[in-house]
């Protein structure tokens, strides 16, 4: 026999005042009365100086004492070797990988739930998902259930070996319940297969490119199924259908697909300003968000660039501006300082404004700006002469092959912000975003006097990369593309961090909207189906394409193998120690009433 608790032995102590309690009777009082003879018929004579006579009640010491041994045992919690039941072990994986449909874990969760019911109060389970351990082995089953109805708690997905791995390490020795959709390697364990075989065709390896000037989204239609299957390619544009096409695929063939957004062909489409394309395959199968994918296409017509100087723009600047003009990146328009406010009424807030030794105005309304040589929003330190570039941001889209290597700037400023470009003295460009307004500082001029930028082969690069960036993803809030199942957050801070956003889900002519809090101005959003997604903060609005979700194989469902779900314990067997204790102890209360009524104690 073993004892959960052994110190709880310590409560036999209380014996002793038990039975002194129980012997003691108090003071004998002397009392006067004018007669013996009556009392010695009702009460007979009993000699106090005698204490071992009052033995003769040892039976309710007995009980008394036995209440408490029976007391004792049940908080000591024994186990006793043939007699008390061992408790069991498992650990219950809930397979949540991709292949379990949500009405596969449906499914899985009541078999889980039909499984941990018909566990005793002493056994432990674990529970893991396909991320791994949810719940450490407990024999607490109000918290198994509720870590059960969490589930799945990610979106990480461990191959069977890595958790199987797991799920022996959570309670090494248990037994192990599997509840999958997908193939597990033979072991020793209890495989529940769930679901039934069901095909799949999805649209992967979905991709926009740029070839010949035209947007071309492509993707590829796969089979991921042992039969052939039907589908239906359907392209749209701004909730209008453009094509559709039947196609037959044949068992596990892969076939490209694509769409180019011709503009001679569709003119009524406005291609040049922009699309949100979506290809969509309609194959009514088991998994939807693998099905589509969506597109948000930039504009190819030029950007409208405001050049505005004092006088003659710096000739090196005006150089490259011009290349990118006649490369159809740009429609440049030089203005004078004096006329900034008639480009801006002209142009608004689509063109980006580049002020070559110009300071802006201040405030800076919403639009893309770069500020050269000139005071702007960015607070200056100090004035630096003879600066070397020794860092910039590598990863920032301005700086896709542009290399400052060696680039010198004679006399720039310091400047406080988002570092761009770093000098031996400190930052001397910075940048600022926010949904709707973008800009980028330079300390130093490009002319030649100020420096040696202009002169680099990378610079016609950057100003490319920067109006292109001024003109669109800087202004986003959110990026342009996320993929269903995923959590869309902003990257940049939103206009009005006190608006809701209304965000409206777009597949294939169906629209579903909702409202989504921004507190502090960070948003996350969650990406149910692949599409496009439309999202509106008071009066921006920005449109996100969304990739179809990871595809899998729906057709191949594992074999049941193993001794299957544990069996009910009867609940006399599971009865609790303590019940029958505290059964026993009314009983023996119950026994000395009894023999205290009859006059036996």
């Amino acid at each position: 026999m073993s004892l959960a608790r052994p110190e709880a032995l310590w409560l036999l102590a209380l014996a002793a005042p038990v039975i002194a309690a129980h012997l003691y009777r108090g003071r004998v009082r002397l009392l006067e009365v004018p007669a013996l003879f009556l009392w010695e018929q009702v009460m007979p004579a009993d000699d106090a100086r005698f204490g071992l006579r009052r033995l003769r009640h040892l039976v309710g010491l007995l009980v008394a004492l036995v209440a408490l041994a029976v007391l004792t045992s049940a908080v000591a919690d024994p186990t006793v070797n043939g007699i008390t039941r061992e408790p069991r072990r498992f650990v219950v994986v809930i397979d949540t990988s991709p292949e379990m449909t949500p009405e596969r874990l449906a499914e899985a969760k009541d078999r889980a739930r039909e499984a941990l019911s018909k566990l005793g109060r002493r056994d432990r389970a674990a529970l893991v998902d396909a991320g791994g351990v949810v719940e450490p082995p407990t024999d607490d089953a109000d918290r198994r259930l509720r870590s059960l109805a969490r589930l799945p708690r990610t979106k990480v997905s461990l191959d069977p070996a890595a958790l199987e791995k797991e799920a022996r390490a959570a309670d090494p020795g248990a037994a192990l319940i599997v509840l999958s959709s997908r193939p597990w390697p033979e072991g020793d364990r209890t495989m529940i297969p769930i679901g039934t075989s069901k095909a799949n065709v999805a649209l992967v390896d979905a991709r926009l490119g740029l070839e010949n000037g035209r947007h071309v989204a492509r993707g590829v239609a796969a089979n991921l199924s042992d039969a052939a299957a039907d589908a239906r390619l359907e392209v749209w544009n701004r909730g209008r259908i453009l094509q559709t096409e039947a196609m037959k695929l044949a068992p596990r063939e892969r076939r490209e697909v694509s769409f180019a957004l011709d503009p001679s062909a569709r003119p009524a489409e406005r291609f040049p300003d922009g699309a949100w394309i979506e290809l969509r395959l309609r194959a009514n199968d088991a998994r939807p968000e693998d099905d589509s994918a969506g597109f948000v296409v930039p504009a190819t017509k030029p950007v409208n660039v405001v050049l505005v100087a004092t006088g003659d723009p710096d000739e090196h600047l005006q150089m490259a501006l011009d290349q990118l003009e006649q490369a159809r990146v740009i429609r440049l328009e030089p203005v004078r300082a004096a006329g900034a406010e008639a480009a801006r009424s002209k142009y608004g807030k689509s063109a980006v404004y580049i002020f070559d030794r110009v300071a802006p105005p201040n405030p800076l309304l919403d639009g893309g700006y770069l500020i050269v040589g000139a005071d702007g929003p960015a607070q200056k330190t100090r004035v630096v002469e003879g600066v070397k570039i020794v860092d910039w941001d590598r990863d920032a889209p301005l700086h896709r092959w542009v290399d400052y290597t060696d680039v010198k700037a004679g006399r720039a400023w310091v400047l406080k912000g988002d570092a761009l470009v770093m000098s031996d003295r400190g930052p001397v460009a910075v940048r600022h975003r926010r949904q709707g307004l973008a800009w980028i500082q330079f300390g130093f001029s490009f002319g030649v006097e100020s420096g040696d930028f202009a002169l680099t082969s990378s610079f016609p690069m950057f100003l490319r990369n920067a109006v292109l960036w001024l003109a669109e993803d800087a202004r986003r809030a959110f990026p342009p593309s996320a993929t269903a199942g995923d959590i869309l957050a902003n990257v940049a801070p939103v206009a009005d961090p006190e608006a809701d956003l209304k965000v409206t889900a777009v597949s294939g002519g169906d629209a579903t909207t909702s409202s989504v809090l921004a507190p502090g101005g960070e948003a996350r959003i969650p990406v149910e189906r692949p599409g496009l997604m439309k999202i509106e903060s008071g009066s921006y609005v920005e449109w996100v394409g969304v990739t179809g979700a990871p595809p899998v194989d729906l057709s191949s469902i594992p074999k049941a193998s193993g001794p299957g779900l544990p069996e009910a314990i009867p609940w006399w067997r599971d009865l609790p120690w303590v019940v029958a204790a505290a059964a026993i102890v009314l009983a023996l209360l119950a026994l000395e009433w009894l023999l205290y009524q009859r006059g036996w104690v």
